[in-house]
């Protein structure tokens, strides 16, 4: 397991990622390098925009992690976060949208992601297994 924490600065998106790539070679594990970074990519991007609304004052926590079947990627920020139940109820499918493709891009990428209640920490897992994991995949996603 890796983590780290980071200001609120969209320039460390970049720092991340590259992190992600690393660790990503060091599992053995670069087929799953484009959707696992575009993941969190959209999980920073939420964090650092939304959730601490460009503060550098504020923060944002990063977890990736491993077992025999999962890769995982946690990102929690230290916003007051925000109201998933209702945006997963509405299933937002206008992905011509300048903002608002997270969870599209979720449910496109991972094959199950998550929210904690207050909404300020989402969990996003990719399967190891090749023949269930692919950017097509059904997701299981909570409170729906």
């Amino acid at each position: 397991m890796k983590t780290w924490v980071i200001p609120a600065r969209l320039e460390q998106i970049d720092l991340i990622c590259s992190e992600l790539r690393r660790w990503l070679t060091e599992q053995n594990m670069q087929a799953h390098q484009f959707g696992f970074e575009l993941l969190l990519r959209e999980a920073l991007n939420n964090a650092i925009l939304h959730g601490c609304k460009l503060n550098p004052d504020r923060h944002v926590e990063i977890e990736f992690s491993r077992d025999d079947c999962e890769l995982k990627i946690k990102v929690k920020d230290d916003g007051p976060g925000f109201d998933w139940h209702s945006v997963i109820q509405r299933d937002i499918v206008e992905t011509e949208r300048e903002n608002g493709r997270g969870l599209k891009l979720y449910q496109l990428y991972s094959d199950h992601f998550e929210f904690n209640d207050p909404g300020n920490q989402v969990t996003l897992v990719r399967l190891t297994n090749q023949e269930n994991s692919s950017p097509t995949s059904q997701n299981k996603r909570e409170g729906t």
